[in-house]
Parts: C-alpha cells; structure tokens; sequence
C-alpha cells in the first residue's frame, strides 16, 4: 500500500507496476487492497488522485491540465469528467467553492 501511495500519481503507475515491484502475485495485490481499504484497486488509485487533486486545487496556484498531468491522468476531459463524477462538482467549481469559503474540503 506504501508502494502505491508513492507512485499512484506516475502516469506509467498501473497494477502490473505493483505486482512486479511487490513480488507477489496479481490477485494476491488485489486481495491485499480490498482487505487494508475496502476497495478495489482501481477504486482506491482513482481516490487517491482525486484526493490529491482536490489538495493541488486547494493550495496551488496550477492549472487543470496541470493537476491532470501531476496526478497521472493523460486526458484533461477524462480527468475532469471523473471529479465530477466523484466530487460532484468541476476541478474548477471545486477550486473556487474550496478558495471562497476557506475550507478544506
């Protein structure tokens, strides 16, 4: 888990990237995941890089497509289509609700 919270942001970073670096073998990783966060692997990267990104929206002075770039994501729309999906609102929206109310959210 330490593994992937270091790389999770490397846009190179997959699950073949874990099982080769870990030994062990695919399902095992996935068990391992499911069982230390109640997700699946991908459920749990893609948490990870939304939380990373609301943190770069918050406190950075970067634009989407750079926060996009630094959490891995290849895609600008993707990766805004998927906060959305997750937070409810745009990196944008975000970014200026998170700013205005001086919450971090």
């Amino acid at each position: 888990l330490s593994y992937i919270r270091r790389n999770f942001s490397d846009s190179q970073f997959n699950l073949d990237a874990v099982v080769q670096t870990s030994g062990q073998p695919e399902k095992q990783v996935r068990v391992i995941v499911q069982q230390a966060t109640g997700m699946s692997f991908m459920e749990y990267v893609k948490m990870l890089k939304i939380e990373k990104a609301k943190q770069l929206l918050r406190e950075e002075k970067m634009s989407v497509n750079e926060i996009c770039q630094s959490t891995g994501y290849a895609t600008t729309s993707y990766f805004i289509a998927l906060f959305k999906k997750m937070t409810g609102y745009t990196p944008k929206q975000y970014q200026e609700i998170s700013k205005g109310s001086g919450e971090n959210k």
